[in-house]
């Protein structure tokens, strides 16, 4: 059987996909249709199952590029991760003309799709996307609970980094910046974690493409600190590589949380505006903060929303003891 995977949101909602494409595998060849050089790179390091993947090519309108997978294939079965548009995806089964095509339907059913079932909002993602793999092969009690998948290599980088007690994050992608906890409190929780346990804790912090302002900001406060160290510009082997060098990870609700769920390092993210039902990292390593008190705006999603996402209420209503306290029980466990 000849199998495309699709997937167009983000590296998280990716990682929480990854045990339906595990499964899909067993069932035929599969290709994938990916949405950034990311998305390739992670599955790429990944992959030992003969994928094909089909870059993204900004040059290729999304028709043009559906016209050229067309002529070069023809797919017995397409799946659609949870949270396509459904535009998107009826564009693509109406050109392409699989035999089979599996995915999620939100209000409407959509007509052109061959098996969907109801996007079940108060569930993670990971679960989503396989009640979706569940329409058309059956699965077991044991597939919904493999999570990481078992599919991960030994060695993913050739640079290796010095042990760190925590890594954080504290940026996320500059589309979605309305989801970060404020920098300030982030600068103050490190400051407080070395109060705590000295110049000899191992902090890392990690900066993605988009955040240089933010790593500047950091490195004003903590460019001759000992205890900290700075990292930017990496290649994404080099962040699972220090990840997995990591005790523990702090995060935003940010992509770095769920691959750090991926290889099992005990993650704590921090939600505001985001439904942590189905977008928190998965696993028995992974724990979320969230606000404690009710907004009529919770869970938004959408920056500048209607409810205006950039005042940060949310976020702002978590306070920098709080996050401490969290973190302070773990690395108590942790020694």
């Amino acid at each position: 059987m000849k199998i495309l995977f699709v997937h167009t949101w983000g590296m998280g909602d990716l990682v929480m996909a990854l045990p339906a494409l595990k499964k899909l595998s067993n069932f035929g060849d599969v290709d994938l249709l990916l949405s950034s050089s990311g998305h390739v790179t992670l599955t790429d390091l990944i992959g030992k199952f003969g994928w094909e993947i089909i870059p993204p090519n900004k040059k290729v309108t999304f028709l043009n590029l559906l016209k050229i997978i067309k002529l070069r294939k023809k797919y017995d079965l397409i799946f659609f991760t949870a949270g396509l548009n459904p535009l998107y995806i009826t564009a693509m089964v109406f050109i392409l003309s699989p035999t089979f095509s599996l995915g999620q339907y939100y209000s409407k059913r959509l007509s052109l799709l061959t098996h969907q079932v109801a996007h079940d909002p108060k569930s993670s993602l990971f679960l989503n996307n396989l009640n979706t793999l569940n329409e058309y092969f059956p699965l077991s009690k044991e597939d919904f609970l493999d999570f990481p998948p078992t599919l991960l290599p030994e060695v993913i980088s050739s640079r290796r980094f010095n042990s760190l007690d925590i890594l954080i994050h504290p940026g996320c992608d500059e589309k979605n910046a309305y989801r970060r906890w404020p920098s300030n409190n982030f600068i103050e929780l490190i400051n407080k974690i070395i109060e705590s346990r000295g110049y000899e804790f191992r902090i890392g912090v990690i900066f993605g493409p988009s955040e240089e302002p933010l790593y500047q900001e950091f490195f004003d406060c903590f460019g001759d600190n000992r205890s900290v160290r700075l990292f930017k510009g990496l290649k994404l082997s080099e962040v699972f590589q220090l990840i997995k060098s990591s005790r523990q990870v702090l995060t935003t609700d940010s992509g770095i949380g769920h691959l750090a769920a991926l290889f099992s390092v005990p993650v704590t993210s921090i939600f505001g505006p985001a439904d942590p039902r189905k977008t928190a990292p998965i696993g028995v390593y992974s724990k979320v903060i969230c606000p404690r008190i009710n907004l009529s705006c919770m869970p938004c999603v959408k920056p500048g929303g209607q409810y205006g996402c950039s005042a940060q209420t949310c976020l702002k209503s978590i306070s920098v003891e709080t996050v401490f306290n969290a973190l302070e029980t773990d690395f108590d466990a942790s020694e």
